[in-house]
Order: structure tokens, then C-alpha cells, then sequence
């Protein structure tokens, strides 16, 4: 019986995670399911409970934490608990600049 309070959506979505904190590392995961709350990842390298995590695709960047790992088959499954969503970057990007004008010591510029 799944006690799950939302549903969860089947997905296949590429998306590169970095796990935060002292160590960071960054690798690619594809989305295979979603809910409102809620990622179920597939990752090459084991990410410990505890972790938190950037999921970025496209135009949007998710922070969460991993809160479980399992191993799969030459891979692993993490359940991933969403903190927050930040939609619309390139259009924020675009506001920024428009509102302060590009500088050489602009924070939000990629590197």
C-alpha cells in the first residue's frame, strides 16, 4: 500500500545535481518520477542521506536533500525532498541586467 500523500508522475528527465557543502561534486541524473514535494533520481555514484543537493535543467535550479539511497544495478536511486524551486532564470538574469546594466563585478554573471 503506498502512503504517499501526493502523487508521484513517471518521468525521464537528464539533469545535472551537485551535492553542497565542504565537498561538492557534480554529476548527471535523470528524473524518474515527481511529485510536488519530491524527485526520484537515478545517479552513477552513491549520494548518503543528509545531502543536500542543486538539480539544475533548462531554466530551472531545484535545492533539496537527499533522504535515501538505494543501490540499483551499476547505479543508484535517491528519493530527493524539494526545498526550493527557482523558475524563470534567464528572464531574471535578463531583469537584472536591465535594472543594474551589465558590470565586470556583477555577482549573478556565470564564470
Amino acid at each position: 500500500m503506498d502512503k504517499r500523500c501526493e502523487p508521484r508522475f513517471a518521468a525521464d528527465q537528464s539533469v545535472a545535481i551537485t551535492t553542497l557543502g565542504e565537498h561538492q561534486f557534480q554529476q548527471a541524473a535523470k528524473v524518474k518520477n515527481a511529485s510536488g514535494s519530491g524527485l526520484g533520481l537515478v545517479v552513477e555514484t552513491e549520494v548518503p542521506p543528509g545531502t543536500a543537493l542543486k538539480i539544475e535543467w533548462e531554466d530551472t535550479m531545484v535545492l533539496g536533500e537527499v533522504m535515501y539511497c538505494r543501490p540499483m544495478e551499476n547505479s543508484h536511486f535517491l528519493g530527493v525532498q524539494l526545498e526550493q524551486v527557482l523558475r524563470g532564470l534567464r528572464e531574471l538574469r535578463q531583469a537584472f541586467d536591465e535594472f543594474y546594466g551589465e558590470t565586470q563585478d556583477d555577482p549573478m554573471k556565470t564564470r
